[in-house]
């Protein structure tokens, strides 16, 4: 393992239990500021889209970078699919199947022919039919629309000029921020200008292609921020939870925050990069994607638990469920990583490979 992602890994973890708690723990006393950054859970998104702009900046940007062609992104691709697919589907087919059998999933789902369709396809969040079979799965949906406009992305951020590069990324946040300022959104409500909760498109496309494009950006600027060392992780940890304590219209503003949080992670410089890169953090990390695309499946259970600890007379049966729910999506996380979405893909990146191979000795002979 590359010595950068130790921490990235690491952060994934925290980023998919902050998510979980936010959907679980809505109800559970606490301190204002643990309360506000439980009710924040939704800005692991936010999070999770930059991580993924700088890993795959620094796993694929080279290569884009000196010798694009149709066939390294269509092998691009197919790797994305095969990391993120098998897993996906899983989750949406069992939401599927709950809603089909009358089992109330998180957000209702229409389960209409164009809906699982689109869903199948991974394109829910692009705007039609804009629902997710699998509440969670909005985001993947608009992390592949990100995925699909790599080379493009590559051209804009790795290998234009810096300040050409620069540029095209303040203007993309320019409208996210426009676009916050005008219309915002905290899942309450009445909207509160400035946050950026969105989940649907045009809203979520444009949330989840910035925040993509900004984490390549970071990758770009990493070198140069090296002189920082350490200093930049903590700045932009310290940055992220003094803007926690404040009003969720502040959201715009944390987003450049976590954007130097994840550089100075990378760094491997200091005392947050060595504790989210020790092995149980990283253990977290491993199993984040399935954390995160199992919680709302599961939750279907939470009622089941609720009603079996009130007829042993426990008290405060809800949270006690909220808290045993996590337990059991963390266990069921590291099987699914184990049976599920290790080996599909290693099978799907064999069938990758296999032509991938012929094609280059048919060339050879």
């Amino acid at each position: 393992m590359r010595t950068e992602l130790r921490s990235l890994t690491g952060v994934r973890g925290i980023a998919a239990c902050w998510v979980m708690c936010g959907h679980f723990l809505n109800d559970v006393p606490m301190g204002d500021f643990l309360r506000r950054t439980i009710d924040h859970g939704y800005l692991a998104v936010d999070l999770f889209l930059v991580l993924s702009g700088f890993v795959l900046a620094m796993t694929y940007g080279a290569a884009f970078v000196a010798k694009p062609t149709a066939a390294q992104f269509a092998r691009f691709l197919l790797q994305r699919l095969a990391r993120i697919y098998p897993l996906y589907v899983v989750t949406t087919l069992v939401c599927l199947l709950l809603s089909l059998g009358g089992v109330s999933v998180w957000g209702d789902p229409k389960t209409s022919a164009a809906a699982i369709l689109a869903n199948l396809l991974l394109v829910q969040g692009w705007g039609w039919p804009n629902e997710s079979l699998n509440a969670t799965g909005w985001s993947i949906s608009t992390e592949w629309a990100a995925n699909m406009l790599f080379p493009l992305l590559v051209l804009w951020l790795l290998r234009w000029p810096l300040q050409r590069s620069f540029a095209v990324a303040a203007t993309a946040f320019a409208c996210l921020t426009l676009t916050a300022l005008l219309v915002g959104q905290s899942g309450q409500d009445e909207p509160i200008l400035g946050a950026v909760n969105w989940y649907t498109a045009p809203g979520s496309l444009l949330r989840c292609i910035t925040e993509f494009m900004l984490g390549m950006l970071c990758w770009r600027l990493r070198g140069a921020a090296a002189w920082l060392g350490g200093n930049a992780a903590m700045l932009g940890l310290s940055a992220v939870l003094v803007l926690l304590c404040q009003s969720y219209a502040l959201d715009l503003l944390l987003v450049p925050a976590i954007c130097l949080f994840v550089i100075g992670l990378s760094l491997e410089r200091s005392v947050v990069s060595r504790a989210l890169g020790s092995p149980p953090v990283r253990w977290l990390g491993m199993i984040s994607f399935s954390i995160y695309l199992w919680q709302m499946p599961l939750a279907t259970l939470k009622p089941l638990l609720v009603a079996a600890l009130d007829g042993r007379g426990i008290a405060d049966s809800s949270t006690l469920a909220d808290v045993t729910m996590m337990m059991i999506i963390i266990s069921v996380a590291h099987v699914s990583l184990i049976t599920i979405e290790k080996p599909a893909q290693r099978r799907l990146r064999r069938m990758i490979d296999r032509p991938m191979r012929a094609a280059v000795l048919e060339l050879s002979r």
